[in-house]
């Protein structure tokens, strides 16, 4: 078994205020002590917000998650919060229902009746919960940032000259499993002879370069691909509205 548990974050003044410090963020463990927090440590359920009767924002929170299992599903569980940050109504709570922690229902409602006997008080909310050792690969998969975990290069290649050497490439090998290969620079300076036409030679990883940040002004940013392209959305912060703008 593994082991995943539920929690808010800490509000970091400037870095990283209520409206994403009162959402579910999750952790998770192999022996429930050492517990991995998911996404970076960002969250990852946010209430929905509300809309004004002047077609703005309300922002919503939550507070006290919890997790439950009923069935196949397991129920993530909060108490909501208005844009104050103050409980919303007493007894009122939010929830979503995943069978992977990958894929999550949409937000739903449900008041909890004081007195009320029925199926939705029978389990106990808890903060941390024994799931299947099977999920964990795809939360990791999904929730954990994606990095590289070994390169692969032929043991021995026949060149004539450095030209065809430049032609070969190194295997990175990433921690989802998917693969991708990189241009090598490989240094003259370490050049050595091995004796019967045999050289032994280093090289690193050329890196890519790109700018930071890629582009300014641009909020929320979200890429997809669809159709055979692939799309970037964002809200233009450069400019005087609220559209959404793709590209």
């Amino acid at each position: 078994m593994a082991y995943i548990k539920v929690f808010t974050g800490e509000v970091r003044e400037n870095q990283y205020p209520e409206s994403m410090a009162n959402s579910v963020h999750f952790a998770v463990s192999r022996d429930g002590e050492a517990f991995q927090a998911l996404n970076q440590g960002y969250g990852i359920l946010f209430a929905r917000a509300a809309i004004r009767k002047n077609n703005t924002i309300a922002e919503r929170g939550i507070r006290n998650p919890s997790l439950r299992k009923e069935g196949e599903e397991y129920l993530i569980v909060a108490e909501p919060l208005d844009e104050a940050w103050n409980l919303i109504e007493e007894g009122r709570l939010v929830f979503w229902k995943t069978t992977d922690f990958v894929n999550f229902s949409e937000q739903e409602w449900k008041v909890a009746e004081r007195g009320e006997k029925n199926a939705w008080e029978k389990a106990p909310d808890v903060e941390m919960l024994e799931i299947p050792d099977s999920l964990l690969p795809g939360i990791l998969e999904r929730w954990m940032p994606l990095c590289s975990e070994r390169t692969e290069l032929p043991d021995n290649v026949c060149v004539k000259n450095m030209s065809e050497l430049e032609q070969v490439r190194a295997q990175m090998v990433y921690s989802d499993g998917s693969r991708d290969e990189k241009n090598v620079y490989w240094d003259r300076d370490t050049l050595v002879s091995m004796g019967e036409d045999r050289y032994r030679i280093q090289g690193q990883i050329k890196p890519v370069e790109t700018g930071f940040p890629l582009a300014v002004g641009y909020a929320d940013p979200v890429i997809f691909q669809w159709d055979g392209a692939w799309y970037f959305l964002a809200t233009n912060d450069n400019v005087n509205n609220i559209g959404l703008f793709v590209r």
